[in-house]
């Protein structure tokens, strides 16, 4: 997995096949399939996907598809403020597809799509940020979406220097935000799931 905490500019960038790979997440954040569910009928199931019951506050509604775009079968993603504090700082981001942004219109351009779980700390500033705008980064990239891997190292890297320079300025005006955010990511590009 693509996991860097705003702040540390750590990166951890491998692939592997989207056809076979499957990434949930037991708690809070974004499964992915891309694999056929099976979908059952009845109680609170959808596909390979349930919802949550168990009286613990969420932050956003659960947000799930069975519908397949590129390699991904399905989707579901949940977020939980839990049963100690009374707020929410994790951000999720969806993008089933990537738009060819303006200044790549002349190159050819492959089925992207991306997935992000954002677990917001000291504020929900960085994880709204990062959920709003990583990706961005990402995709803006020379090297995307040719070299993935260097385009989710430099755009994770342009992101962090983007938010601590927003910081210092909103802390010039006496405004002190103390948030960060760690973050993982998968990118798929074409056949290729990088995280």
């Amino acid at each position: 997995t693509h996991g860097a905490g705003v702040g540390s500019q750590r990166s951890n960038a491998g692939s592997t096949s989207a056809k076979t790979r499957e990434s949930p997440y037991a708690t809070g954040g974004v499964a992915a399939s891309c694999q056929t569910p099976t979908a059952s009928s009845g109680n609170s199931k959808v596909g390979m996907f349930q919802s949550n019951n168990s009286g613990i506050p969420n932050h956003e509604p659960t947000k799930c598809s069975l519908k397949k775009s590129g390699l991904v079968s399905a989707y579901a993603a949940n977020t939980n403020q839990g049963i100690v504090r009374n707020y929410n700082e994790d951000r999720v981001s969806i993008i089933l597809n990537i738009m060819k942004p303006a200044n790549k219109s002349s190159e050819n351009w492959p089925k992207c799509s991306f997935f992000g779980v954002y677990d917001g700390h000291g504020g929900p500033a960085c994880a709204d940020f990062l959920r709003d705008n990583l990706h961005q980064f990402v995709i803006r990239e020379s090297s995307f979406p040719w070299n993935p891997k260097e385009a989710l190292r430099n755009g994770f890297m342009a992101a962090e220097r983007h938010f601590i320079e927003m910081a210092q300025n909103m802390y010039g005006e006496g405004q002190l935000d103390k948030s960060g955010s760690c973050a993982i990511v998968i990118l798929i590009v074409g056949e290729m799931c990088y995280c």
